[in-house]
């Protein structure tokens, strides 16, 4: 009776572009339950603090918006909940002053916020729990939570600095995102095949969606299979170093090399050797992207694999460096090839002469199952403020929460220890320069925040994602042009038996007149 069902593969083996989605409900309603709990306790009743008060009246104002259009359901959502409107937000307090001054006047009780989101949800026929969660979602109470001792994390003066400027994110990047029309962009990507490859920045043939995941946050994928998220480089924090012999190409050439010649290493006739110092760095990117639902767009921190070479004179003295091109292993730098840097414009190759040292396979790969860090250079954690570390080989691509905890995390270093990522465009005018800053120089956090003020990290973003959506419409169309002259074949193909038949008809006609 089997016989036309057709045997696909087992559901566990199949790509699960729903796993990161579960992941986040699964943490979310935790959370949520946790905050629900503190909040019934009669002696503690759990409260806002700063700003986040005026942050949930607000997200109760777009709630209200979205789901109470019909006449009468406000009325119905104050039947739920009397006082709805005393933990409204609406758009008529747009100013930071107007916002504070708004905040002053309102409850601090979470719970109050909590039952009027619930009340939203009922005369809107809207999940509870989603709406609850949306309700908090954007508030430093949320973000700061702690799910292992269900507690509020203590915030320190700089966990306040760092949640304003990560609101300052959000703000900015939802605004490039609403502008942009980035939802519809990514929502066309999830229909088309194709593969988005970051060194060349274009697309390719794939069989699987273009964007496969419905959610990034606290995700990890490898460098070859990279989503096509629009991102910007923020900041290098050094990881590994080593200093090497290396054999330098002595003549330069004006375009890159293709990888046919990368595939030999600079022999001793066409190269010169020197020391040369080889940082892996780990960049911080920011990037726009579905971060815990599909329709949930909004701004992620990533993190990606850098690889930088310096060459160095007989004292020991820095005299170029370039970036690494196309590698992201840097286990794959090895004495049988040979990989491009740009010195000044000018394309050179290098090999080195040293074969890079392996950790320990097992210890590592015993950390990693556990869930602990791992002491191998190879690896680093995808969270590394989450209790499960979830060390990776260096050269996947992660993406953590733009929140005040992450703020700090990756941006409260010193310039020096880190590298700030200067190349960014042009903008003119330049907007708002004279406006202050949460980090002080020389932390890495001013130089990103500055990036935010005159407009250039937000003209980076745009460009980037104009850069995508150019290259995916010129693979879109090329690929639905294919598509239509592929199903005219295959159509014409299960139609040649009424071709044949027809052509033996007109032969049957024309003996039949003669």
């Amino acid at each position: 009776m089997n016989d036309n069902i057709i045997p696909f593969r087992p559901q566990s083996k199949r790509p699960d572009a729903l796993a990161a989605e579960r992941m986040h409900q699964n943490r979310d309603r935790l959370r949520l339950k946790q905050i629900v709990e503190a909040c019934k306790k009669e002696k503690a009743q759990l409260r806002f603090a700063g700003d986040d008060a005026a942050r949930a009246g607000k997200a109760l104002y777009e709630l209200k918006e979205e789901f109470l259009t019909r006449r009468g359901q406000v009325a119905e959502a104050k039947k739920h909940f009397e006082k709805l409107h005393r933990f409204i937000v609406s758009d008529d307090f747009p100013t930071a002053e107007e916002m504070a001054a708004k905040a002053k006047t309102m409850t601090q009780k979470v719970g109050g916020y909590l039952d009027a989101a619930k009340a939203i949800a009922k005369a809107g026929n809207a999940a509870p729990d989603e709406c609850q969660m949306r309700c908090l979602r954007g508030t430093a109470l949320w973000q700061h939570w702690n799910s292992s001792t269900a507690k509020r994390e203590k915030a320190s003066p700089a966990s306040y600095g760092s949640d304003h400027v990560a609101w300052l994110l959000e703000a900015m990047a939802k605004r490039v995102v609403r502008d942009t029309r980035l939802d519809e962009l990514l929502a066309r990507m999830r229909r088309v095949p194709a593969q988005y490859n970051i060194s060349t920045r274009e697309f390719e043939n794939s069989s699987m969606a273009a964007l496969f995941q419905t959610a990034y946050q606290a995700w990890f994928a490898f460098y070859g299979e990279a989503p096509p998220l629009p991102s910007v480089p923020l900041v290098r924090i050094p990881h590994r170093t080593w200093l090497w012999p290396v054999r330098l190409t002595r003549e330069g050439s004006g375009h890159p090399y293709d990888d046919d010649v990368l595939d030999n290493p600079v022999s001793e006739t066409e190269g010169v050797e020197c020391r040369a110092e080889v940082i892996l760095f780990r960049e911080i990117r920011l990037a726009l992207g579905p971060t815990v639902n599909a329709t949930t767009i909004a701004p992620m921190f990533e993190s990606r694999p850098c690889l930088e070479i310096t060459t160095l004179n007989s004292e020991g003295e820095p005299v170029r460096s370039s970036v690494v091109r196309n590698v992201y292993d840097a286990g794959q730098l090895t004495e049988t090839k040979s990989f491009a840097v740009s010195f000044d414009n000018n394309w050179h190759r290098f090999t080195p002469l040293p074969t890079i040292e392996k950790g320990d396979v097992i210890k590592s790969v015993t950390s990693v199952i556990v869930g602990e860090d791992v002491a191998d250079w190879e690896y680093w954690s995808t969270q590394p403020l989450s209790d499960d570390k979830n060390c990776v080989e260096h050269y996947y691509i992660s993406w953590t929460a733009v929140d005040g905890s992450y703020v700090q995390h990756w941006l409260e270093r010193i310039s020096g220890d880190a590298q700030p990522i200067e190349p960014m465009p042009d903008v003119a005018p330049l907007k708002n320069p004279k406006y202050g800053t949460w980090f002080p120089r020389p932390y890495i956090g001013n130089h990103v925040e500055v990036a935010v003020n005159d407009g250039r990290l937000e003209s980076a973003l745009r460009d980037a994602i104009e850069h995508i959506r150019s290259s995916f419409d010129k693979y879109e169309a090329n690929w639905r042009s294919s598509m239509q002259a592929q199903t005219a074949d295959q159509i014409s193909e299960f139609e040649s038996d009424l071709r044949a038949a027809e052509a033996l008809l007109r032969d049957e006609q024309d003996i039949s007149d003669e």
